[in-house]
Formats: C-alpha cells, sequence, structure tokens
C-alpha cells in the first residue's frame, strides 16, 4: 500500500513528459514552473532524479521526477528551503541534525539541547497503519503504534498533507470526547465510529492510512482510510 497522492503514477508521468519537452539552455541547474532540476548533459535531456548529489559544495536530493527537494525529510537527512541538506542546527520540525547532516538521536548540540525540542504539531499528519517498508528510497508505516486512554502514541515516518515526507519521528497526540474518528467504508467513503471501535481497528496495524488533523498536539479528526 502507499500512500494516495505520494506514489500517483499519473503526476510522476506528467513530470517526467513536461521535462522532456522543455527548450534546453545550459547544462546544469534549470527552473521549469518555480521548480529547480539539474541537466546532466549538453541538451538537458538527461537529468539527475532519485539520487543524492554534491553540488558546489552543498548536499541537494531530486526525487523520482527529477525535481529537487525542498524543506522535507530524506530519510534521517534535512532539505531546507533552498534544497540544500542542512548540517549542524535544528530542523524546522525541532530534531538536531550533525556535522554530516544526519538527525543525531539521543544526542544534543553540544550545548545541553536535546535531541527534540519541545514543540507542538499542528497540520494534517498522515502515515501508514503497518509495520515499516522500504518502497525505493522512501520509508513508509511505523515501528510502534499504539492507542489507549486519551493518547496516540506512534514512532514511525510521517506525511505532512499527505505527499510531504517529514522522515522518522516519534510523537504522542492527545484525544478526548471531542475528538472525531473515521473509519474506512464502503468505496472508500470513511464513517463515523466510536473511539473504541477506531482504537482497535488501528491497533491491529491494519495498513490502512492513519491520517490525523491536528492542533497543538491535539488530534481534531482522526482518520483510518484505505
Amino acid at each position: 500500500m502507499k500512500l494516495k497522492k505520494l506514489m500517483a503514477a499519473g503526476f510522476i508521468t506528467a513530470a517526467l513528459t513536461l521535462m522532456m519537452s522543455m527548450n534546453a539552455f545550459a547544462f546544469g541547474w534549470q527552473m521549469t514552473n518555480g521548480r529547480w532540476w539539474y541537466g546532466t548533459n549538453g541538451n538537458n535531456t538527461t537529468w539527475l532524479a532519485n539520487q543524492w548529489m554534491l553540488i558546489d559544495g552543498y548536499w541537494y536530493y531530486f526525487d523520482q521526477s527529477g525535481w529537487m527537494a525542498q524543506n522535507r525529510w530524506i530519510g534521517d537527512y534535512y532539505v531546507g528551503n533552498s534544497g540544500a541538506m542542512l548540517t549542524n542546527t535544528w530542523t524546522p520540525d525541532g530534531y538536531w541534525v550533525g556535522a554530516d547532516g544526519k538527525w543525531v538521536r539521543n544526542g544534543s548540540s553540544g550545548s545541553g539541547s536535546t535531541t527534540q525540542k519541545e514543540y507542538k504539531w499542528t497540520g494534517s499528519y498522515s502515515i501508514l497503519n503497518s509495520k515499516t517498508e522500504i518502497w525505493g528510497t522512501q520509508f513508509y508505516g511505523h515501528d510502534y503504534m499504539s492507542a489507549s486512554g486519551s493518547k496516540i502514541k506512534i514512532k514511525g515516518y510521517f506525511y505532512e498533507d499527505d505527499s510531504n515526507y517529514m522522515g522518522y519521528h516519534e510523537k504522542t497526540f492527545k484525544v478526548d470526547e471531542n475528538t472525531n474518528f473515521f473509519g474506512a467504508g464502503g468505496n472508500d467513503d470513511p464513517h463515523d465510529m466510536e473511539k473504541a471501535e477506531f482504537f482497535k481497528m488501528l491497533n491491529k496495524n491494519s495498513g490502512l492510512q492513519l491520517t490525523l488533523e491536528v492542533e497543538d498536539d491535539y488530534v481534531t479528526e482522526a482518520t483510518l482510510s484505505s
């Protein structure tokens, strides 16, 4: 199973067709519709894709369609707004990356700060309700997921807005009687569920996609869908 938006074959095909039809200008960095890619021959009919590349002293990652990644996790590494991999700093979502750019698990910045800063999430987040798997160069699923009482605890690979890869995180989200729960129904149309029924389905590691609408770590809506 794959996240619906991220792995849409139509998007990949359209992106490749667009890039192959562009007029070539010069070897190297190119921009199309506000997005960067990197040509690898004289007329830019080939390009970097699905790989890291060291360019002018900075590491960049190009996705499977050839676009430069920005503001996201690539495994244990984070690329910023410029596309360059961050080093020796906190990431925007509160994790320390070392001199080699890798997330420092159970480490610190060297000044007594913990690896993960105190912060709260607000937004839409998705994760596969199944054990961790690897497809290509991406990671999906979780190592641990449990729902009980007033909490949902997750250790795994998150996506924001169903498509932006955030990498691996350990998070605890709060739920209460005001949280709305939805489960997969016929024709992929989620229906209202009681909290106990939802927790039972989630704890089965059913392989469904879990989507959480969150405000300051509090879940307003939780949905399991195919």
